[in-house]
């Protein structure tokens, strides 16, 4: 994982800023590969940070590193070996391998799980250590601090005095957010996403349809530069690419991948608000709020509400509703990921961000009546951590029952093919829906 950071850092940093707010700073990784994060807009508070396991035997940073350089080459090209013909280590597991230059008989290579806190003899590894150098025993509760982070220590057999190699800690992943369920939603992709071994990985996201000739010539070298398969798909209104091959091109492809998203995704939001006279992203705040609403939400445990003023998308539709000569609006609900809360507070409520799992009334954008209609027609996004939801007013105006496959609302009586519906529903929890690309 280390060394895919190093080449992938950035990535990283960029796609955790775009989808969760996060700032993220890689310890231990070279700071000129990693790079860092954008400047976050609210100061945030340090809440989390992950280490980075080594069932692999890479000594590549911190003290392993330190280790292996003052051991010589021999201590990489024996682990190398060992897991070449063994595999990788499992929780718990040692292996005992040469010094090298190092003055000691053996070290002792192990792999530990998180929030372990000390050694109780030989056979039970408390220690979140990934290399244990001794002279032929290992110091009873030895207590190293971390989370589940890996590092090298070795004692000396003549004097019994621990000795730390120069080196600094071993890497490690820290996220910071000004709102903790952001963070818990950050830390739970990033640990889905990266890791996890997996040789298989889907992303759902809409706005592969936004590619362009640039973004396929990335996803063609993306191929060649990880050994990977990738493929888009496009099914029931949902789209996005399936990624596979080996669990470290998978994950090193998934980084780049989400971060040719976010980049897409930043595009669009910036034409849509040249679009709209918009000068800057900044044009709107959400502001924490009590809960005093009549919405139903009952069932559900409520962690934060806040209100989003967005003075252009405001007036927008006012214009809207003087359009529309008989501009009924209705208090509806979307539920969307994490990832788009900003974005539709920048731009308001876009088809890419939340298709339903079924198009059952045409291809547009969707809303429920209810809190819990929405379940029904975002089920897809039940393992999420948090549930996001949407209240806004829609202008519904004159409407119809829709069907799957519209592209546009059905024309209304009187034979002229130009005057439209301007949204349809379906089914006994409505579900309105819109064409318009303007904001609602």
């Amino acid at each position: 994982m280390v060394s895919i950071l190093g080449q992938c850092g950035s990535a990283l940093t960029n796609v955790l800023q775009s989808k969760f707010g996060c700032t993220t700073v890689l310890h231990g990784v070279d700071a000129t590969c990693a790079g860092q994060s954008r400047k976050p807009s609210v100061f945030p508070e340090e809440r989390f940070s992950i280490h980075l396991s080594n069932n692999r035997l890479k000594h590549c940073g911190g003290l392993a590193k330190a280790l292996s350089d003052a051991g010589g080459p021999a201590i990489q090209q024996e682990s190398d070996q060992y897991i070449f013909r063994k595999g990788k280590l499992s929780i718990g597991d040692a292996v005992i391998a040469p010094p090298g230059y190092l003055p000691c008989r053996k070290i002792i290579h192990a792999a530990f799980e998180n929030q372990l806190k000390s050694l109780q003899g030989a056979t039970q590894y408390s220690s979140p250590s990934n290399s244990a150098a001794s002279q032929g025993k290992i110091p009873i509760k030895s207590r190293l601090r971390g989370f589940g982070h890996t590092t090298d220590h070795y004692e000396s057999r003549a004097t019994n005095e621990r000795r730390y190699p120069r080196g600094g800690a071993s890497p490690y992943i820290k996220l910071s957010s000004a709102h903790n369920d952001i963070l818990r939603e950050a830390k739970c992709w990033l640990t889905y996403a990266f890791m996890m071994p997996s040789e298989n990985f889907t992303i759902l996201n809409g706005f592969i349809q936004h590619f362009g000739q640039r973004e396929f010539d990335k996803l063609l070298s993306l191929q060649t530069k990880w050994n990977v398969s990738i493929k888009e798909f496009f099914k029931d209104g949902r789209a996005g690419v399936i990624i596979q091959g080996s669990s470290r091109g998978v994950r090193a492809s998934v980084l780049e991948l989400e971060a040719i998203f976010c980049k897409v995704q930043e595009d669009f939001a910036k034409k849509e608000e040249s679009d709209m006279g918009l000068k800057s992203s900044n044009n709107f705040s959400r502001t924490p709020v009590e809960n005093n609403s009549s919405d139903d939400f009952s069932g559900l445990e409520i962690v934060r509400v806040e209100k989003v003023e967005n003075s252009t998308l405001k007036h927008l539709f006012e214009l809207k509703k003087r359009q529309l000569q008989s501009a009924s609006s209705q208090r509806m609900y979307q539920r969307l990921p994490a990832q788009y809360c900003d974005l539709v507070s920048r731009v308001g409520f876009q088809r890419e961000f939340a298709p339903p799992d079924e198009q059952n009334h045409g291809e547009g954008i969707y809303f429920s009546s209810s809190v819990h209609g929405t379940e029904k027609l975002w089920r897809g996004l039940a393992d999420e951590e948090y549930l996001y939801f949407f209240a806004a007013q829609v202008l519904t105006g004159k409407s119809t029952i829709g069907t799957p496959g519209l592209i546009v609302p059905p024309e209304t009586p009187g034979g002229d093919p130009l005057t439209l519906y301007d949204s349809v529903e379906g089914g006994v929890n409505t579900c309105h829906f819109q064409w318009s690309p303007g904001p609602t």
